[in-house]
């Protein structure tokens, strides 16, 4: 007995030392990112002011980019390509946990060359991937066996999204949530300080103020029937974006052009989409859109265009095969469409909504349930991102109402496990395989 529980400690042990590195490694990728985003933004802002005739330039920058990382993913990493996650989810069910290691490297190279020149396409989920695939990495290197390998492999992913979104707690259930599917103390410590240890890293470095910025939020129960009605229209607004996505994705897998071109087609596309929307964040990550959403500085028809214009946007940058994430572009729709239905609401019932742009905070959360079908991480995300848990009550009712409504339309796939029944399993439902995982469990 003394025996086993000495193995156990020393296991536990080795873990959390390990999730200490992997928090530091995904807090220098989340700082890495962030500067570019941050350049990327100051570039577009200034070309945006040289008159109209040289803001044409701008389509033909996320070209540029298409172009330089089609012929790295098809010569080095064709797995880099898209979005990432639905990858991590497939090694870690299929294959051990065992990431290709130069699969970080490329990811993290083509990942900066599609946000920095423009593509619309979020920086959180390629930083996940890279951190899971250090993770991996550092499980291959001890040895470890397929469970304890899995554990770094969603600390890593975790630090990375936690830092990225500057949100400790919503980075680890984000992880079980998706990946594991179920609690353990050995599993738990270790991805909970890898997140803690990649937000404080990277907040002594980027400062205390997150990159989304959200207005103090106070629950009204009388606004009970508006949070239920947001959750409907982002259930079904989820699944559209879902939809398109796939409907863009599928055309571009059915032109006869090579590979190694298309995504600076998406890029050409992207560029026509968002040239006119600089400072609005259709172009590149989009924080900036979202926090003016958030902030209630655009009006109802801006905040409608600017969400089908990111939805186009992602779609064409994703769908040709370049490289980012989905979770900020998600985040972005979310906002956009809350914060139109805010100033519905908000014109139906005056009396009684006071601060409409609340569902926009609100609508982040709502539209992500339903696009990834991880709702309990939306719920502690939102609340970390609107600093504190008074927004709980109200994040819950349109997140559940969003999933639910999500489920009705799609079933139980997200738009990572209908990648991974497409490309990877011909013949198995991978989120059916999920779904009955934690059945078992």
């Amino acid at each position: 007995m003394e025996d086993s529980n000495l193995s156990y400690l020393k296991d536990w042990v080795e873990l959390n030392l390990i999730a200490i590195l992997l928090g530091i490694f995904g807090a220098m990728s989340a700082i890495l990112f962030a500067k570019i985003i941050n350049y990327n933004g100051y570039i577009f802002e200034k070309i945006f002011l040289q008159g109209f005739f040289k803001i044409l330039v701008l389509i033909f920058i996320p070209a540029a980019g298409g172009l330089i990382v089609g012929p790295i993913i098809y010569k080095y990493c064709r797995g880099s390509k898209g979005h990432g996650l639905p990858e991590v989810m497939y090694v870690i069910s299929t294959e051990k946990s065992i990431i290709g290691k130069k699969a970080a490297f490329v990811k993290a190279i083509i990942s900066i060359i599609t946000i920095g020149s423009g593509g619309s396409a979020g920086r959180a989920g390629p930083i996940a991937q890279i951190g899971a695939s250090v993770g991996s990495a550092l499980g291959q290197f001890s040895k470890y066996d397929e469970k304890k390998t899995k554990i770094l492999v969603v600390s890593g992913l975790s630090s990375g999204l936690s830092a990225a979104l500057n949100a400790p707690l919503g980075g680890a259930i984000f992880g079980f949530e998706l990946i594991l599917s179920s609690f353990s103390p050995l599993s738990v410590s270790p991805i909970i300080l890898a997140s803690v240890i990649s937000v404080s890293f990277s907040r002594a470095v980027l400062g205390q103020d997150a990159m989304i910025k959200a207005m103090p939020f106070i629950f009204n129960p009388a606004e009970i029937p508006f949070y239920l009605m947001l959750g409907v229209v982002m259930g079904i607004a989820s699944f559209i974006f879902i939809k398109v996505f796939y409907l863009i994705e599928d055309g571009f897998e059915k032109i006869n052009t090579p590979f190694y071109f298309k995504p600076a087609i998406g890029g050409i596309l992207t560029g026509l989409v968002g040239f006119s929307l600089v400072g609005y964040g259709v172009l590149g990550a989009g924080f900036e859109g979202i926090n003016a959403a958030l902030s209630g500085k655009i009006g109802l028809p801006l905040l409608l265009l600017l969400f089908v214009a990111k939805m186009l946007a992602t779609s064409f940058t994703l769908g040709s095969g370049s490289s980012g994430g989905l979770f900020s572009p998600s985040l972005y729709l979310g906002s956009m469409l809350g914060g139109a239905m805010g100033l519905i609401f908000v014109n139906v019932a005056p009396n009684t909504i006071s601060h409409p742009e609340a569902y926009a905070l609100i609508g982040m959360g709502a539209f992500f349930s339903g696009v990834s079908k991880v709702p309990l991480t939306c719920i502690i995300m939102i609340s970390e991102i609107a600093g504190g848990y008074s927004i709980i009550p109200a994040i819950m009712l349109s997140v559940l109402i969003s999933y639910g409504i999500s489920v009705l339309l799609l079933g139980k796939s997200s738009i990572d496990t209908i990648k991974l029944d497409r490309k990877f399993l011909a013949v198995k439902s991978f989120s059916n395989e999920l779904n009955e995982s934690e059945t078992k469990d």
